[in-house]
């Protein structure tokens, strides 16, 4: 399985709008990827320290508890699709896969060129 970061993203946001307490569960989503690469991508947020309280039962559902304070600093990231689009773009003229860690160091950027901040960050 590939990883799609526009698929990470659109998990990411479909689960930030669980109340609090809820589990998120893959087989609910209404994103509509299918079961296997729902329930990989979860993990692979899992993985990352995106998501909390991970688990896959044996029908094959995924599900967690919600997005880690990690998980949200990217999502903050990546939340315009403006700046998501930018970045999307700098990548493919690039040819670059680049890490999760770049990813949002460029959407970082991206953001902060355009509120018109210069310098250091």
């Amino acid at each position: 399985m590939k990883c799609d970061m526009d698929l990470i993203r659109e998990l990411m946001l479909e689960i930030e709008e669980m109340p609090l307490g809820a589990v998120y569960e893959t087989d609910a989503s209404s994103i509509k990827r299918g079961r296997d690469l729902l329930a990989g991508h979860l993990q692979l947020l899992h993985q990352a320290g995106f998501v909390a309280g991970f688990a896959c039962e044996r029908d094959g559902n995924a599900l967690c508890s919600g997005i880690t304070w990690q998980g949200h600093q990217f999502l903050n990231a990546a939340r315009s699709d403006d700046v998501w689009s930018q970045a999307k773009t700098t990548l493919r003229k690039s040819g670059l896969a680049v890490s999760v860690d770049v990813l949002t160091s460029l959407l970082s950027k991206i953001a902060a060129d355009m509120l018109g901040l210069k310098g250091d960050r």
